[in-house]
């Protein structure tokens, strides 16, 4: 059980840290109202990479309706259909940057559980040698 304490510790440091970057932030929700394509030839100039990302029309605290194009990688995962009803969140004074909002987009993305999980690789590998020199 004891070898488990620094990935519990790891987890609620870096869930920790997301509630307090959140508890600030508004949700609304909205409605995709258009797939936009991005065309990414910064790889290689003759293969370009098209990806669809959502265009979303919102209503904001303030009751302004706004729109936002959210291209996180993590909403590439997902399929949109324009219609489709979404919540999204932003700070209140700038409903501009809003984002996609659901539960892996905003706790879990991609990005960040690779590097949770080489946080706790490396944290393995630190333990490992202190354990070694300990026993000699």
């Amino acid at each position: 059980m004891r070898k488990f304490i620094p990935f519990l510790l790891i987890f609620c440091i870096y869930f920790l840290g997301k509630f307090c970057l959140y508890v600030p932030l508004a949700v609304s929700d909205g409605v995709v109202v258009r797939i936009g394509t991005f065309i990414d030839s910064s790889i290689h100039p003759h293969a370009a990479a098209a990806t669809n990302y959502p265009v979303i029309l919102f209503n904001d605290k303030a009751g302004n309706t706004d729109t936002t194009t959210d291209t996180d990688p993590g909403s590439f995962f997902h399929t949109y259909k324009v219609g489709d009803n979404v919540q999204v969140c932003y700070k209140p004074a700038h409903p501009e940057k809003a984002r996609l909002y659901s539960f892996f987009t905003y706790w879990l993305p991609i990005g960040n559980l690779g590097l949770l999980i080489l946080a706790c690789l490396i944290w393995i590998g630190i333990s490992r040698i202190f354990s070694k020199k300990l026993n000699d």
